[in-house]
């Protein structure tokens, strides 16, 4: 499990970076993890794969993993990683420019993270809702998440996102 672990931590460290790298080393990890019956660590992974498709824009493939993520989440009940994974499968819709199928995912990650109290979750939840208002020319919509998130944040304790106040900034641009 540690090797495996250390696997999926370099894969993720370099998804930004070196995308040829971070896949070898996810898929390491997934092996193992597969080999220990590992679900969560494979549940894991496959959410990480997904963000590395969708980043290099090979959006079917990164569906494929996403849905093996939430699929694996949702049978161990792991409502903190079936929120993450509908959180990003709506951010693959968004970069596909399918914004409803996008804005409906995001929402109902948010859903999720709100009755499990994921406070930070809920925030990005936010902010990605109203990324897409923002992207599909509703900038009082995509404001009112965005102040929602600020306000989120606000009551339960957490710092102001940065990223919050500047989409703020942008939509009055807009």
């Amino acid at each position: 499990r540690g090797t495996a672990e250390a696997y999926r931590n370099m894969g993720v460290a370099n998804i930004y970076n070196n995308k040829n790298i971070s896949e070898r080393y996810l898929v390491n990890a997934l092996a193992i993890y597969a080999a220990l019956s590992d679900r969560k660590g494979m549940a894991a992974t496959y959410n990480n794969l997904g963000v590395l498709h969708s980043n290099k824009s090979e959006f079917s493939i990164s569906l494929t993993y996403f849905d093996s993520a939430l699929a694996l989440f949702r049978k161990m009940s792991n409502k903190g990683g079936e929120g993450s994974v509908l959180n990003y499968i709506g951010i693959n819709y968004q970069e596909q420019g399918n914004y409803q199928k996008a804005i409906d995912y995001c929402l109902q990650g948010f859903e999720i993270r709100k009755k499990i109290n994921d406070y930070q979750g809920v925030v990005f939840s936010l902010i990605n809702v109203g990324n897409m208002y923002l992207n599909v020319g509703q900038p009082q919509t995509a404001l009112n998440f965005y102040n929602q998130s600020v306000t989120y944040a606000h009551d339960h304790n957490l710092d102001t996102f940065n990223y919050s106040l500047n989409q703020i900034g942008r939509t009055y641009l807009k």
